[in-house]
């Protein structure tokens, strides 16, 4: 009951249900309240990263519209509903729905509804809400539900003064019961107070300062050593001139200059001298080739090229995958691969209620979109499987459990 648990906690419960391919009810005399918690439900199944399909029996209370929207979502035929949803029940993947206004579901969706839960293996999740009739409507159909919650309004408790206390009867305000923090309100105008008294002015020196500039000294000017300058004869001063100092330059750290080399000069009668020879240019070096940084596949996997686990983790998280099947064992799953083609699918192990499985996936692609348009163009056989589409961030979590 809701008042019972909080409404986190009853969308916890809502949640929870119809992820384990449960279905659940919540029921309520304001179907506003029911609405809202309904949406909240949504909110959060939508930040799980599930498929999720919103009907308002309203609008959409027959079997023919249901099994329409199931089929499209899933992307194969409406015949092929009740095996894709058993394929979905059986990875552990099961498929949400939430029904608002379920009392006005017709009775062939009802009836509908009935086979799906007890045919699919928990394949499909519902969170049902409606008023408390649609609690009887359902469970006559035979709809299987595991919880039935109730939403209730919460009514704001005044608590009247004591007796004999000459306390004013506070008056309602035009705001509509709003509390205004006027503690926090006092704390933030005493900060904005402070700062404006201590808060330094820099356009003006505080009074009773003198403010002096500081004449700082100069840095030595640099001395260039004045060498004779190559090809240029020395300058020769006059005897007797006055000498005047000349500085000398600390050494300086720095790449070393390399002198003009001298010309040879030959002697007469000595035979010429060879020239040396031009030293050969330095051979271009290729860049470096690069860097993979896609693991290798490994053991029998690198032998017979089939992806795995490694290569999974190697894609970037943002693309994504079609989950195909789920296999009992890795032979049948490499089966699987062969028919798909190596260089298109990947298989990874699993655990899916207490069993290990091994799910076979195909791709990869840039987005969620690019990958509903590659199911088309799978194998008839695996079309009829009702692949989905799945983030390789998910699956990247799910390895890194099982490991």
């Amino acid at each position: 009951m809701d008042d019972l648990l909080t409404t986190d906690e009853l969308v916890d419960q809502l949640t929870s249900e119809s992820m384990a391919g449960r279905m659940v009810l919540l029921v309520g005399a304001d179907p506003e309240a029911v609405s809202e918690r309904l949406g909240l439900s949504v909110e959060k199944l939508i930040d799980f990263g599930v498929e999720l399909l919103r009907f308002d029996a309203l609008q959409f209370h027959t079997a023919d519209s249901l099994l329409a929207e199931l089929a499209d979502v899933l992307g194969i035929d409406s015949e092929h509903v009740m095996v894709g949803l058993k394929v979905r029940g059986q990875t552990g993947n099961p498929l949400l729905m939430v029904v608002d206004n379920a009392e006005c579901l017709a009775a062939d969706a009802r009836a509908l509804l009935r086979a799906l839960a007890t045919q699919t293996e928990s394949g499909l999740g519902v969170i049902f809400g409606g008023e408390p009739d649609a609690e009887s409507a359902l469970l006559d159909a035979g709809v299987p539900l595991s919880l039935v919650l109730e939403s209730a309004e919460e009514a704001a408790i005044e608590v009247p003064p004591p007796a004999g206390s000459n306390m004013p009867t506070q008056e309602k305000s035009s705001l509509g019961g709003l509390m205004i923090p006027w503690r926090h309100l006092a704390a933030v105008a005493g900060l904005l107070l402070l700062v404006l008294l201590f808060w330094p002015d820099n356009e003006t020196a505080p009074p009773g300062h003198d403010v002096r500039e500081l004449s700082l000294p100069l840095p030595p000017p640099e001395v260039v050593s004045a060498g004779p300058s190559p090809g240029l004869p020395p300058a020769v001063e006059p005897e007797g001139a006055p000498v005047a100092p000349v500085a000398v330059q600390e050494p300086v750290a720095s790449t070393p200059v390399v002198a003009p080399a001298e010309p040879r000069v030959q002697s007469p009668g000595s035979e010429p001298a060879e020239e040396s020879e031009p030293a050969p240019k330095p051979t271009p070096v290729p860049p470096a080739p690069p860097v993979n940084r896609t693991p290798a596949l490994t053991g029998m996997a690198a032998e017979l090229a089939y992806r795995n686990e490694d290569w999974l983790l190697a894609q970037q998280a943002e693309r994504w995958m079609l989950q195909v099947a789920a296999a009992s064992s890795e032979d049948a799953a490499r089966a699987m691969l062969d028919r798909l083609g190596r260089e298109r699918s990947a298989y990874y192990r699993a655990r899916r209620n207490g069993k290990v499985v091994f799910v076979v996936l195909a791709g990869s692609w840039a987005s969620r979109d690019l990958a509903l348009a590659g199911r088309d163009r799978l194998a008839a056989e695996f079309r009829q499987l009702g692949p989905f589409p799945r983030e390789m961030r998910a699956i990247h979590s799910e390895i890194i459990a099982v490991r």
